[in-house]
């Protein structure tokens, strides 16, 4: 179970063949709590969202896998908002990073036409506080591997600087030079150690299922070694993938 403020999630994960009553009790045991402290729970608001295997046939067990609470069956859907984050049940987040980067346009073109001034260090630092968060926030969980979705989300930004007057005939590299940026995927990729950095050493309340452990010969105790999977979701480890390649460089 999760909690934030007044929103509540319960979460279970098993097998297609095994069987998944637990996740049914819990909501049971859920509805007779809010019942006891008067609590009521907005059912409208309530869905079922399943992460799944592509190779999973879910026509087969839909009739086994819905679930209900007060009577009411929960609708199954394939994406939800959680905390401002757009989830789809294969874990693309396609659908996510559409949505920011709309957003982060129309702000982009708003600060292009509220501002008078020309001045390309004003306008960068409008960037900055008011489009690029936009593109950034939680990005350690959704930072895309798929070259299509990382060009999207920095369009945004080759957009936003090319209009900067004096800029148009630049490269995008030069006229982040200038202006003193990084690409957002570098960007990304720096939040991504800072958070590596805080599991590894006991900061944040999150446990490596990739980490080596102990060395038993030179070297140092906070290893990451990459297991044989054959799903995208645990197959594209970013940092691991850069160190290995010895692109960066991890600090500890």
């Amino acid at each position: 179970m999760s909690l934030f403020a007044d929103d509540l999630k319960l979460y279970s994960d098993y097998t297609v063949d095994a069987t998944h009553s637990d996740l049914q009790a819990a909501i049971n045991r859920l509805t007779e709590l809010a019942k006891k402290w008067q609590l009521q729970i907005s059912i409208p608001k309530c869905s079922a969202f399943r992460i799944k295997n592509t190779q999973w046939n879910l026509a087969n067990d839909v009739a086994d896998l819905t679930y209900n609470t007060d009577g009411h069956v929960l609708p199954l859907t394939d994406h939800i908002r959680d905390l401002g984050v757009y989830h789809d049940s294969r874990l693309k987040y396609g659908e996510h990073i559409s949505n920011i980067v709309r957003n982060a346009f129309s702000r982009s073109v708003l600060i292009l036409k509220c501002f008078h001034s020309r001045d390309y260090h004003l306008l960068t630092l409008a960037f900055s506080t008011y489009v690029r968060p936009l593109l950034e926030f939680s990005s350690q969980v959704w930072s895309p591997h798929y070259k299509y979705l990382i060009d999207k989300l920095e369009s945004v930004q080759r957009f936003f600087t090319r209009k900067l007057s004096g800029l148009k005939n630049l490269s995008y590299f030069a006229r982040l030079k200038m202006l003193g940026l990084e690409t957002l995927e570098r960007r990304r990729l720096n939040y991504d150690l800072v958070l590596y950095y805080k599991i590894l050493h006991g900061h944040c309340d999150i446990v490596l299922s990739f980490a080596s452990g102990p060395s038993v010969t030179r070297g140092n105790n906070f290893k990451l070694a990459k297991q044989t999977c054959s799903i995208d979701v645990r197959k594209f480890l970013r940092v691991i993938e850069l160190l290995m390649h010895g692109i960066v460089y991890l600090t500890l």
